[in-house]
């Protein structure tokens, strides 16, 4: 016991005494003096086979005890006095409270104060007592991403028809003024379709989503609701403005969120959101007001991150995200099609502005 006033001061001292009274107890037992002599032995002042871990559970090397078979000692311990690891080796191989009832009578009739054989304080590296040991951080868990793109909508179908290369060679000033002005635009038939064709893949993903998160403009909404939702009925939907497309075109611009929720029931988040949602750089309480550029990548990328911080705390474990051809660029550098659904993780995920998202730009 490391309280006792009749020991040495010095830890080899302490050791020795106590390895003196353990040796007499074990000579008497079943084990003979092989158990006696491993007892006896000099030891470092590390404890064998433990580790100064606080409450952490760590593997420990095996533990040979002279004639007798090596085991392995439990996971989980506490860190304990050097002298726990013999103790705790005689304990197995005597059946325990044999040993620890003879160790107590001796100990008493040495004069030993009566106390707990193990110390709930860790070992510092020399063997004295230090303090608790921090615990270390707990493992990242794995977070697997799918990422969907929305299906075709009026607005890519009005770029499809813009004449080759032009449309590239203008200038922003010229694309904002060429607007069609398609807000929120919707799914056009065949954006349905591929919506629905989308259902029949995610009927064979890995995982089942634990949550989906859709974007909550209404093409990405429309989305969910044909290629998600009608294949996982019970996982919840919520929505996120920070996946939203970055603010190109009046395409980009969002509804009023107390319209949406009446359009997609059962999807939550919409309470959260101002009814001007979108990033805009006008102050007009007018929706449809335009601002006069586009919304700044750094920005843009700095709610994707913003986003991936907070998946990254989230219970959840499979997440489906439905968003945009601009925040599946920047996440992971790829142009997908509309509908197309990868699988990522969530650590793989680095929003950038240097990905593709400027190219248009």
């Amino acid at each position: 016991h490391n309280q006792s006033p009749s020991r040495s001061s010095s830890p080899q001292g302490r050791l020795y005494v106590t390895q003196a009274v353990a040796s007499e107890v074990v000579a008497g037992s079943p084990l003979g003096s092989a158990a006696a002599q491993a007892l006896s032995r000099p030891m470092a002042p590390a404890a064998r086979g433990l580790r100064s871990t606080g409450t952490t559970p760590q593997a420990v090397p095996d533990t040979t005890i002279a004639g007798l078979p090596a085991f392995r000692q439990p996971r989980g311990l506490r860190a304990t006095h050097p002298l726990a690891s013999q103790l705790h080796t005689a304990w197995l191989a005597l059946g325990g409270a044999t040993l620890v009832g003879g160790l107590a009578l001796a100990w008493r009739q040495r004069g030993g104060a009566a106390g707990p054989l193990h110390s709930e304080a860790p070992v510092a590296p020399g063997g004295e007592l230090g303090p608790e040991a921090p615990s270390p951080a707990p493992p990242v868990r794995r977070k697997t991403i799918y990422l969907v793109r929305h299906g075709e909508t009026e607005m890519n179908c009005w770029l499809g028809r813009q004449p080759y290369g032009v449309w590239g060679r203008k200038t922003r000033a010229e694309k904002r003024a060429a607007d069609p002005g398609l807000y929120d635009t919707k799914l056009t038939a065949n954006g349905i379709n591929q919506a629905k064709a989308l259902a029949e893949q995610v009927k064979h993903l890995d995982k089942v989503p634990d949550v989906i998160i859709s974007s909550p403009l209404t093409r990405a909404l429309q989305t969910t609701q044909f290629g998600l939702r009608s294949v996982f009925p019970d996982v919840p939907v919520e929505v996120d403005a920070r996946v939203a497309e970055r603010v190109w075109h009046c395409s980009d611009y969002g509804s009023d969120p107390a319209v949406l929720s009446k359009q997609f029931e059962g999807v939550t988040g919409f309470e959260r959101l101002p009814r001007i949602w979108w990033w805009r750089d006008v102050g007009s309480d007018d929706p449809q007001a335009r601002s006069s550029k586009d919304e700044p990548p750094a920005e843009f990328v700095a709610r994707l991150k913003s986003f991936l911080q907070d998946v990254a705390q989230r219970e959840e474990e499979t997440i489906a995200v439905v968003c945009h051809w601009g925040t599946c660029i920047a996440l992971t550098g790829q142009s997908l099609h509309n509908c197309q659904i990868v699988e990522t993780d969530l650590s793989d995920l680095q929003p950038s502005a240097d990905t593709g998202l400027t190219y248009y730009d």
